[in-house]
Formats: structure tokens, C-alpha cells, sequence
């Protein structure tokens, strides 16, 4: 089994990218005021993560090159391929934000 390493790296640049609007999206829906009151308790965190996952999940099974292993030459089942990219996209939104946060905690300090 050849895998296509230059495939995979794309791949990985593409869920970089897709995971910064998969958080920008989010981040606008939850800094809406109404809804902001409303997710301040411990549990806001959760649900936001859950709503990532989901929304990584349903682009993953609706687009098939937003997959991680798309093209790559490894066969794996669809079903991990989704769980995983899924996964993958989920992390990096937050890696995103807590960029975000830290962008935002370093303007107010200075």
C-alpha cells in the first residue's frame, strides 16, 4: 500500500483552514447578547464543544475531500475516517479560539 504523503499534508492544511471558519462561525453565533447571557454557567463550554463536533461530523459526511485521509492511499472504514476527522476539525477550532482568547486577554493588558 503506497500512502500519497503529499495528499495527506493538503488535507491537513485544508481541516487547518476549514476548522478557523468552523470557529469563526461559532464564535459569532455564541457572541450573539441573548445567547451569551444565557451560556455563562460551566456547562457553556460543553455545548459549544458539541456543536463543533457536530458541525465537523456533518461536513465530513457531506463533503468527502474535507476528509483526513481522503486520497491519501490508506483504507480505512468511512464511519473512522469521519469519527477522526472529526475530531481532528473539533480540536483545531479550539486551538483557534484559544488563540482568539489570548489575542484578547494581550489587547486588554496593553
Amino acid at each position: 500500500m503506497k500512502v500519497n504523503a503529499d495528499q495527506l499534508v493538503a488535507n491537513l492544511a485544508l481541516l487547518v483552514f476549514i476548522a478557523f471558519v468552523i470557529e469563526t462561525v461559532v464564535a459569532s453565533v455564541f457572541s450573539i447578547k441573548a445567547i451569551e447571557e444565557l451560556l455563562r454557567s460551566s456547562w457553556a463550554l460543553s455545548i459549544r464543544n458539541a456543536f463543533v463536533f457536530l458541525i465537523a461530523f456533518g461536513l465530513c459526511a457531506k463533503v468527502p475531500q474535507l476528509r483526513l485521509f481522503y486520497g491519501s492511499g490508506l483504507s480505512l472504514p468511512a464511519i473512522l475516517d469521519y469519527v477522526l476527522t472529526s475530531l481532528f476539525l473539533a480540536r483545531m477550532a479550539n486551538v483557534v479560539q484559544d488563540f482568539f482568547a489570548y489575542i484578547k486577554r494581550r489587547s486588554r493588558e496593553g
